[in-house]
């Protein structure tokens, strides 16, 4: 790939850049492997690295970021060709919520009564029961009534049935954010923009430098530091898409972000490491990816974040006979992608489906700034 501004290659591809779809696939794919691995591990030896400590961190590490830089990229860039705040809620809302909520119920009602060790109608009458159905507002709840519990085993997966939903809270709060810097203008306003970005990067280096240990322990605010950095990789994106003629994509820069991968082995440089990781994405975005399977069929990704870990804690329940991480990815995997195309095509495509009846009723396309 030559030297290019990421401007030129958006003006290039008409906003629709090929890698995108194919890159949040992957990345999807991924972190389901991953979650193999950490539910099989954890189950067998309560740990998930070990030796291999050194040059798993990084890698796993990059992931979240990658997935919240590459939203943030995207849904400013719509924000931006909106202009509409009315719009901008209506859309993140159709994308989010009805898939969420099909997944919610699923998990609640048929996963949870086939897995629950609780007579029935105790289960379907517990406050854990209804409480997991405030998952669907953001208010997450990891656990169900007797399911995927193994006795008095104390891991972080026991019990545990969609994990994934820790990512959430930081999500919603940096749409929440966005959506306000969205009202006040400021994100049509790069330079202000930028200033705001620079001063939470001086704020993420404080904490680094006096709890440098804690980064991806504590919590602010109910949720996860580690929570905070992907809604820091989130506006990276944005701050990306605002800045999109001045940031080039080369080899050399590639070639450097690989190597910075490695800082996010240690908290006290994990932000070099993120910078890393986005630029990672940015670049593997922009490569034509678009014969890549399963690509032109739809935007699978968020039906494998949604039915990922349930699908990989209901294989590991059902089959004992797995005893490695790879056979339950080889198990778990074919089951989520065809829960994913369904929501995809059952839900999801048909109400993303109605922002085209209710845009011209709010406001036309802008081109991007």
């Amino acid at each position: 790939m030559k030297t290019a501004s990421v401007k030129q290659l958006l003006d290039q591809y008409s906003e629709v850049v090929p890698g995108f779809n194919a890159l949040r696939l992957i990345l999807a794919s991924i972190i389901l492997l991953y979650h193999a691995f950490i539910i099989q591990t954890f189950s067998i030896y309560h740990s998930p690295y070990g030796t291999h400590e050194i040059w798993l961190k990084p890698v796993t590490r990059a992931f979240l970021p990658m997935f919240f830089f590459l939203g943030g990229f995207l849904v400013t860039g719509s924000a931006l060709r909106v202009k509409s705040l009315k719009a901008f809620l209506a859309f993140r809302i159709f994308r989010i919520v009805p898939a969420l909520l099909v997944e919610v119920v699923l998990s609640a009602v048929v996963l949870g009564g086939f897995f629950t060790t609780l007579p029935l109608e105790e289960y379907y009458r517990s406050p854990g029961f209804f409480a997991y159905f405030l998952n669907i507002v953001g208010d997450v709840h990891f656990f169900l009534p007797g399911v995927f519990m193994e006795g008095n085993s104390v891991t972080p997966t026991n019990g545990l049935v969609n994990g994934n939903l820790w990512t959430l809270p930081p999500d919603l709060l940096a749409y929440a954010i966005l959506t306000a810097l969205f009202a006040l203008h400021i994100i049509f306003f790069r330079k202000t923009f930028f200033g705001l970005f620079v001063f939470a990067s001086l704020v993420v280096v404080v904490i680094q430098v006096i709890r440098p240990h804690d980064m991806l322990n504590n919590y602010l605010l109910a949720i996860p530091l580690a929570g905070f950095m992907q809604i820091y990789s989130f506006f990276m994106g944005a701050l990306v898409y605002l800045f999109s003629d001045r940031i080039f994509l080369n080899k050399r820069l590639l070639l450097l972000a690989l190597v910075s991968l490695a800082f996010l082995s240690w908290e006290q440089t994990i932000l070099l490491g993120v910078w890393a990781a986005c630029y990672l994405c940015l670049y593997i975005g922009f490569m034509d990816l678009r014969n890549f399977p399963l690509v032109q069929r739809g935007d699978y990704s968020y039906g494998i974040y949604l039915y990922g870990y349930p699908i990989l804690q209901a294989c590991r329940n059902a089959f004992p006979i797995l005893k490695t991480w790879e056979e339950l990815f080889c198990i778990a995997m074919p089951v989520t992608l065809l829960f994913a195309i369904l929501s995809w095509h059952i839900i999801e495509k048909p109400v993303l489906g109605l922002k085209g009846k209710i845009w011209p009723k709010l406001h036309r396309p802008h081109s991007p700034v």
